[in-house]
């Protein structure tokens, strides 16, 4: 089976993704970078690119006979809704209020900058203002949107997956059945406030606060929170 985590940006998808690979591999399942060896590219977050043509066929194919893990922001297209109505892949889509995900990104580019060696090529070292935020963000909301048309039972919001502790270890164990048996222990190792800081960075974990907007960039966010079902 093939397990991905889909997300807007800025959504908790690095951290939720480390923590259903490493439940996965717990329960003696490969990485994704060890089950796609040699029929998928993938960057160090197990993040293919587009989740159609070559690379979803690779995935298939990996997926045929291993259950693996893989991070991704893609919205819907007609090969990859075809495969999640075959139940060959499960999948969770990360939707995030626009204001969080706006003021997550400026915080990250900040990091992005203090911490250069971390993520050298990182688009975000370059924003620092919230339109540049705007800009990088726009095209993945529609997405959303789409993805709420087509297959709203696979959308979750982030403010449901991280409400409580347990609140991740439901989602990721309706991502695959056998998760409970392994998560609690994972989950206490990787809880945001118990990880080093040096950790918290290289899950993209945030816990500084975040820049206030102002009131016409909180308003135009609003506006998109709206298009995603936000009150």
């Amino acid at each position: 089976m093939l397990v991905i985590v889909n997300s807007l940006h800025k959504s908790g998808s690095t951290w939720f993704y480390s923590f259903v690979n490493n439940c996965l591999v717990a329960l003696g399942h490969p990485s994704a970078h060890e089950a796609c060896r040699d029929l998928v590219g993938l960057n160090q977050w197990a993040n293919p690119g587009a989740l159609e043509g070559e690379n979803l066929q690779g995935l298939r194919r990996a997926a045929e006979t291993q259950t693996f893990a893989i991070k991704a922001h893609s919205p819907p297209n007609p090969e990859l809704l075809g495969e999640l109505r075959t139940g060959r892949i499960s999948m969770i889509f990360v939707i995030r209020h626009p204001a969080a995900i706006v003021r997550s990104a400026l915080a990250f580019g900040e990091q992005c900058r203090a911490y250069p060696a971390l993520e050298p090529d990182s688009p975000y070292a370059a924003i620092y203002k919230p339109e540049d935020t705007m800009e990088h963000v726009a095209p993945s909301i529609d997405w959303a949107v789409e993805w709420l048309k087509v297959r709203a039972d696979c959308v979750a919001r982030y403010e449901d997956v991280f409400a409580t502790d347990e609140s991740p270890i439901h989602f990721a164990n309706c991502l695959h059945s056998d998760i409970h048996k392994v998560s609690r222990p994972i989950f206490d190792r990787m809880k945001p406030q118990s990880i080093s800081d040096i950790e918290r960075r290289r899950l993209r974990v945030n816990l500084v606060d975040r820049p206030v907007l102002t009131a016409s960039i909180q308003a135009a966010c609003n506006e998109w929170a709206s298009s995603l079902g936000y009150p």
